[in-house]
């Protein structure tokens, strides 16, 4: 048998294909995401939130796009997510420079 290299802790969240469980590199035994997202609820807005921005970049219309923007940026109002409030303001400065 070949043995598979140890996952980063985070490693099924940025997969695409997102498996239903999280592979810990010191446990031996896998923990099903709903059971971690329970325990770290701020890991969970911060997931739910990067997976709804992915819509942002589906719109062919610059209006639709905004409004999305600005629905997304009020929900990230009060989780208090430092890096997705940098990158909300990134992105809204972007699009104000071009």
């Amino acid at each position: 048998m070949h043995s598979r290299p140890a996952l980063p802790l985070l490693s099924c969240i940025t997969n695409p294909n997102l498996r239903p469980y999280l592979a810990l590199p010191s446990l031996s035994r896998q923990i099903p995401l709903h059971a971690l997202f329970q325990i770290n609820k701020k890991l969970l807005k911060a997931y739910l939130l990067k997976e709804s921005l992915d819509q942002l970049w589906l719109y062919r219309y610059e209006g639709a796009m905004l409004n999305y923007l600005q629905h997304w940026i009020a929900q990230l109002r009060w989780q208090r997510l430092t890096p997705f409030e940098k990158l909300a303001n990134m992105i809204v400065d972007m699009w104000m420079e071009s």
